[in-house]
């Protein structure tokens, strides 16, 4: 490359020299040098230049070496005598390229290349391009929605979808059994979708429902969060089944007690009672009918005429229904009366009879009774007899039997030989009927001591029917 030079640049100084020493000696100097020159920088151009010859004819260090580096000597451009700066280098001899790929001699040409140009990136660093430096990537962000922004840019990612939010209602909250909600309704905001479909959604009118039930409204927005909200009808049990407006009113009750007495004579009348829950008014059917209030009071018959069996009830009525009460029996009797008679089967007449008539003392005696219509105040009396004879001492000892045998026949019990039952109570006994018959009926055995009469009695007043008596008598040698 340099030999090139050399014969480019400096062709004028090689013709000079053949012209000037146009001798043949010097003519073959001439060309030996030439040769030795070229010789020597096509073997090394970069370790040594040779000066041309003509440099000694101008006074010059001929055929000395240069340094190849170009920097120990100033340039050469023309011979002294021409104005030119004697020195080591020729033109071009040292050049340089500079980046942007102009070139120029620092002998010839001072100056330097020009500076590089330099970009400041988006992060503040300063690079030069030309040296293949390049700026670092903006970092970008993935969005929630998939999309990629570069903040350093300006970019931002879209607004995070809002939170649902969810609405309902029903109308009304509370109704009876097997009753209808108005109308329910849901609405969102912020949502895309609902479990039931639209966003917002009203109902009418529906039913019946026999049991509370709760709906519950799920709504999303676009990246699937959720809200919810649930409404509840309330709807009032069977045995309670109607809303009032503040609670559930249970069915009305309604109890019937027994009529007291509930065996009555005619012309007497008897009552009864009655009790009710959860209701406004009452009605009687049977013996007493019409309005009875919702009360628990107690009410009277009307006076009973006729005999025979008559019933009761009472019907309530309150907001959730009618309730009627069990039936009630009254037993209406005649006047009381003693068949004649004695005693004998569930099918034979029963009267008053006791056997036997007489028996020694200390003897043992039986009474039976049969009674038609019986109440509560048929009884049986006895009265030892007292004869005209009789101190002090024997009316005491026979007031004394006679005491006895009234306690007995009152508070005692009948006997085993009772056929409607062993050991009753006396008074039941003469009151109440036996199963499957319309006679109380029974017997008590006695030992006697003294001749005794005794007294069947029923019924007071109007229905007193005449007592019945019966003399046992005693046989006794100590009496008269």
């Amino acid at each position: 490359m340099k030999l090139n030079k050399a014969l480019t640049s400096n062709s004028s100084h090689i013709i000079k020299c053949l012209q000037k020493h146009s001798g043949k000696s010097i003519l073959v100097s001439c060309f030996l040098l030439i040769a030795v020159f070229f010789i020597t920088r096509g073997i090394s151009p970069h370790t040594s230049e040779l000066a041309y010859i003509e440099h000694s004819t101008l006074g010059e260090n001929a055929g000395s070496v240069i340094p190849a580096s170009c920097d120990s000597g100033s340039p050469f451009t023309s011979p002294t005598s021409q104005g030119g700066t004697a020195g080591s280098h020729f033109w071009n001899d040292c050049v340089t390229t500079c980046w942007n790929g102009t070139v120029y001699d620092p002998y010839f040409n001072p100056g330097a290349c020009p500076a590089r140009p330099t970009t400041t990136c988006w992060d503040g660093s300063v690079i030069t391009p030309s040296l293949g430096q390049s700026c670092p990537a903006r970092p970008t962000t993935t969005c929630w929605d998939g999309s990629v922004v570069t903040p350093s840019l300006g970019q931002s990612c879209p607004p995070y979808p809002l939170p649902p939010s969810v609405g309902a209602s029903i109308s009304p909250t509370y109704v009876s059994y097997g009753g209808n909600f108005n109308s329910m309704s849901y609405w969102s905001s912020n949502a895309t979708s609902c479990n039931y479909g639209p966003t917002s959604y009203t109902w009418g009118v529906n039913g019946p429902y026999y049991s509370s039930q709760t709906w519950t409204f799920i709504c999303y927005n676009v990246v699937g969060v959720s809200a919810q909200q649930s409404v509840t009808l309330n709807v009032c049990p069977a045995s309670a089944p109607t809303w009032n407006g503040s609670i559930c009113v249970p069915l009305p009750t309604v109890t019937l007690n027994p009529f007291s007495p509930s065996t009555i004579i005619t012309g007497n009348s008897s009552s009864f009672s009655f009790s009710s829950t959860d209701t406004t008014s009452c009605s009687g059917f049977g013996i007493v009918t019409g309005n009875l209030g919702s009360t628990g009071s107690t009410i009277s018959t009307p006076v009973m005429t006729t005999p025979g069996t008559y019933t009761q009830s009472v019907t309530c009525t309150g907001p959730s229904g009618s309730v009627t009460s069990q039936n009630r029996a009254l037993v209406v009797d005649g006047p009381a009366s003693i068949t004649a008679g004695g005693a004998g089967s569930d099918s034979g007449l029963v009267g008053f009879n006791i056997s036997p008539r007489s028996v020694d003392r200390g003897g043992l005696v039986k009474i039976a009774w049969g009674i038609h219509y019986p109440n509560t105040q048929c009884k049986i009396t006895a009265a030892v007899q007292i004869p005209a004879t009789c101190d002090g001492t024997c009316q005491s000892e026979r007031a004394a039997a006679s005491s006895a045998l009234n306690s007995t026949l009152a508070s005692g019990t009948t006997n085993a030989n009772d056929p409607y039952g062993a050991n009753r109570n006396m008074t039941t006994a003469l009151t109440t009927k036996v199963p499957s018959t319309q006679y109380a009926r029974g017997e008590k055995s006695v030992t006697l001591d003294y001749s005794t009469t005794f007294t069947l009695s029923c019924g007071t007043g109007a229905n007193t029917f005449t007592p019945v008596k019966s003399i046992i008598y005693v046989t006794d040698r100590v009496e008269g």
